[in-house]
């Protein structure tokens, strides 16, 4: 899920169970458990409560806010029900009994591959270069461009690519501290995918290359196309931006979504494609819906949870049709020309 994902489920689970206090055994008690991007853990974190947090900070101060007094770095090592409850084997702090374990580690949720282990993912015909520029080393003229605005560029063939201001360090809006982040959607076959996933060291990626990870050369075939395919302006931000990375795009889409007392939210749940921000507002949407659910049924803490499983699996059966009917075609539409905005 996205940095500012876990914050905002947290969040917008908290500020529905206030309105519900008498709920299983007098207090709810609910275990989160996520992973981060940038971790190399192979079991997923636990967070063991919940507190309020402000949505106009930081996603990393929100994050810091949001684990205040918690067990950071905790490690999930194991988890099982028993009679009306499910219990969460936790490094260093021993077995854990909770009413629900909220699964949000993600897209590749190690939750749902215990559950579903023949579920797979399924390419959707198209990656992503994403990519970011600090301020203080965009050229003058870049910086001009693109401020207060969000850039929108269709490319000559195939693909658009899309330009913004992110916070820089520590959050950090000021102008002259900020970031230029972009991401360009392409079209890549699927046969052409292990050669591209490739990284500098000769390693073969399953669906990523880490930042940092890129090979010089493809790094200079992606600022060639760039050259060939969109707006000057873009094709010269491509151009300045020294560690582009790669991630392809897929579907996963389980038909379940809870398990006795657990269930999996966000993109553990159901994987939204990244654009405009879906699996962050995804991520807050299935929480509330839970938390409602929850407040519903009132002690019948089953019958919450299979209220939530059979909205959102409604809307996940809506979104599989959906990315079925519209697959390889908008994100790699073919275009007679550039066709650029920015609003």
């Amino acid at each position: 899920m996205t940095d500012w994902s876990l914050p905002v489920l947290l969040a917008s689970l908290h500020e529905e169970f206030c309105v519900a206090r008498a709920v299983a055994r007098g207090n709810l008690m609910i275990l989160v458990s996520w992973v981060l991007r940038s971790t190399s853990v192979s079991k997923p974190p636990l967070c063991p409560a919940l507190t309020t947090v402000s949505p106009s900070q930081s996603p990393r101060r929100v994050l810091r806010a949001t684990m205040a007094g918690r067990s950071r770095g905790a490690m999930l090592t194991d988890f099982g029900g028993g009679k009306g409850a499910v219990r969460a084997r936790i490094d260093g702090r021993g077995v854990v009994e909770a009413d629900v374990l909220v699964a949000a580690d993600g897209a590749q949720s190690l939750t749902r591959r215990h559950f579903l282990p023949d579920l797979s993912s399924t390419y959707a015909g198209y990656v992503a270069w994403p990519g970011t520029l600090d301020e203080t080393d965009a050229p003058p003229d870049l910086v001009r461009f693109f401020d207060d605005a969000f850039t929108f560029c269709e490319a000559r063939s195939a693909g658009h690519i899309l330009v913004y201001f992110i916070p820089g360090d520590g959050g950090d809006t000021t102008p002259g501290r900020r970031r230029l982040n972009w991401v360009w959607y392409v079209g890549v076959n699927e046969a052409d995918l292990p050669r591209i996933l490739v990284d500098r060291d000769g390693r073969q990626h399953h669906a990523s290359l880490p930042f940092g990870s890129t090979p010089d050369s493809a790094v200079r075939d992606l600022r060639d196309l760039a050259r060939r395919e969109v707006h000057p302006m873009l094709a010269a931000l491509v151009a300045a931006t020294r560690q582009p990375f790669l991630q392809t795009i897929v579907d996963v889409a389980p038909m379940r979504t809870v398990f006795a007392r657990v269930c999996l939210l966000g993109d553990a749940a159901f994987v939204v494609r990244p654009h405009t921000a879906g699996a962050t507002a995804k991520a807050a949407r299935d929480a509330v819906t839970l938390a409602r659910a929850l407040k519903r049924a009132e002690r019948n803490v089953d019958a919450g949870l299979s209220s939530f499983e059979e909205r959102t699996g409604r809307r996940s059966a809506q979104n599989t049709c959906k990315m079925l009917q519209d697959k390889n075609s908008y994100p790699i539409s073919r275009n007679s020309g550039v066709v650029w905005n920015r609003s």
